[in-house]
């Protein structure tokens, strides 16, 4: 604690972050066709030594967050304040809006007016009560798309006419080279500006059509992607049936996501990850409801995946995720795609309910990653968390890999390293399996980890353990290394968690470059 590096000692401004108000888009105000919103314009991160910004450089070595506190400086408004022409889709529509009649014609006039009208000042689509069945809808820049409630936009169960996406504009994964892979069923493509989804009214993705189907996943759409789009806010409408991910803002800035709600079967577990932020900035997730399969990520934030993720060097970055009540699934996850970098990530205020799954929800929080990653996370907080009913409590984990004894490799590049994390004011009850699993790599133990007031109660497995499948093979506490444990039960054995690597410790270059020298 006497290194100057770590930044939990000053955590009355560690939270600025998440409190100062510069990361959210928070929209003020929505009349007939008029829209004003308030976001933070390019901010700036500066250190609470030194006032410097972040390069990207800094970022794939480490730099961003080396445990000073960074914080948001300069709120500032792009102050748009439209009149958006309203477009009904009903006046397009020539049969009953029952679910069975095919809309896909009456949306495609009605988007292509839209477009029209968001060359000047923007649109506002109106879908009507009725069950509207569609084809993927692609939404243009200014757009607003507004589901009144009774609404149901209705995904095909066909995939013939599915619209594809260029490798260059998803390199996402489960996808392991050049491939397309089908749109979302409501998308936004690369280059697009101030879309809003919102209105009362649903969505439904007919995941059922996807989950009881070989398919290869990169053919498998996402309910809502939102790629390489700008000023964007998805509030107040529900999403059920997803066929894989629910929400994905991708290579996305300036995105809010607020008061919406996520309904996936939790008995099944077919990669419908709730709201997933992947090589994002400066997002946000509020006040919303997720339910989704049993072993999926209800929040998550990524980056990219191995090689491709490397190349594509796009961390998510100031990222708050807070007043979120989750039903099932892993409740909130850093990774384990996180090969870009991941930087400044606030998860508070979050309930989850394990009840509704088949053995509880299947982890509450957690950090994921493995050999061949590569990236650096650093700067995560989770605070004021509350839960019960979970198969994992805290599980922070560097083999999340199929080849789980993958051996070290010298390639720095390919070393995941995570450092500077917060766990402060969590309460979890009700833990089936393992308490605490925390398990680094011999040659990138995790970094300056930080408990404070974290409580976990009804722990039927080991209190604490370095790897949830094996006993600890690290003796002498090499897996992570600790800046601070104060008030913590059932606290850690005896000499588990160190404040150093223990003497002779052959570290990776990364971790060396990220943890003791960034």
């Amino acid at each position: 604690m006497n290194d100057g590096r770590l930044f939990i000692k000053q955590s009355s401004t560690t939270t600025v972050l998440a409190s100062h108000g510069g990361l959210l888009l928070i929209p003020l105000g929505l009349g007939e066709g008029q829209i004003q919103s308030q976001q933070l314009g390019r901010a700036s991160l500066s250190r609470s030594t030194g006032g410097s910004s972040a390069s990207e450089d800094e970022d794939r070595q480490g730099g961003e967050g080396n445990g000073h506190v960074q914080h948001f400086e300069g709120d500032t408004s792009f102050g748009l304040v439209e009149k958006r022409s309203v477009v009904e889709v009903s006046k397009f529509a020539t049969e009953t809006a029952d679910g069975t009649n095919n809309q896909t014609h009456a949306f495609e006039q009605a988007l292509k007016e839209c477009a029209e009208l968001s060359k000047q000042h923007g649109c506002v689509l109106v879908v009507p009560e009725g069950r509207w069945l569609t084809q993927p809808l692609r939404l243009p820049s200014r757009c607003t798309l507004r589901l009144l409630p009774g609404s149901v936009l209705v995904a095909p169960q066909v995939e013939d006419s599915w619209p594809t996406l260029p490798w260059m504009t998803h390199p996402l994964p489960p996808s392991t080279g050049p491939k397309e892979t089908f749109v979302g069923f409501v998308y936004t493509p690369p280059g697009t500006v101030g879309v809003i989804i919102e209105g009362g009214g649903t969505i439904d993705g007919g995941g059922g059509h996807w989950w009881h189907q070989k398919h290869s996943a990169h053919k498998v759409p996402h309910l809502v992607h939102l790629v390489g789009s700008k000023n964007v806010v998805v509030r107040d409408v529900t999403l059920i049936n997803s066929p894989s991910w629910t929400v994905h803002p991708h290579m996305s800035e300036d995105v809010t996501v607020e008061r919406i709600k996520i309904q996936n079967p939790p008995k099944d577990d077919h990669g419908t990850n709730g709201v997933v932020f992947d090589s994002c900035v400066r997002c946000v997730l509020r006040d919303s409801v997720v339910e989704t399969g049993y072993k999926e990520d209800a929040v998550a934030v990524k980056s990219g995946e191995d090689e491709h993720g490397l190349l594509a060097n796009r961390p998510s970055r100031d990222i708050l995720v807070e007043r979120v009540t989750i039903k099932c699934g892993h409740a909130i996850s850093v990774g384990s795609e996180m090969s870009g970098g991941v930087f400044n990530v606030t998860f508070r205020g979050i309930i989850f309910d394990g009840h509704h799954g088949k053995e509880g929800a299947a982890g509450s929080l957690r950090i994921k990653s493995a050999r061949g990653r590569g990236g650096v996370v650093s700067g995560i907080v989770f605070e004021n968390i509350r839960g019960h009913d979970a198969l994992y409590g805290i599980e922070f984990y560097m083999y999340y890999s199929k080849d789980e004894n993958r051996p070290p490799t010298n390639n720095a590049t390919t070393t995941p390293v995570v450092k500077d994390i917060v766990v402060r004011d969590v309460q979890l009850k009700g833990i089936h399996r393992e308490g605490f699993i925390i398990a680094g790599l011999p040659e990138s133990p995790f970094a300056n980890l930080v408990f404070e007031n974290v409580h976990l109660s009804g722990i039927d497995g080991d209190n604490w353990k370095c790897n949830k499948f094996k006993q600890c093979s690290y003796p002498g506490g090499g897996c992570a290394t600790v800046a601070s444990i104060v008030n913590v039960s059932p606290p850690p054995p005896k000499n588990c968690l160190l404040s150093a690597p223990p003497e002779g410790t052959n570290l990776s270059p990364a971790w060396v470059q990220a943890v003791q020298h960034g």
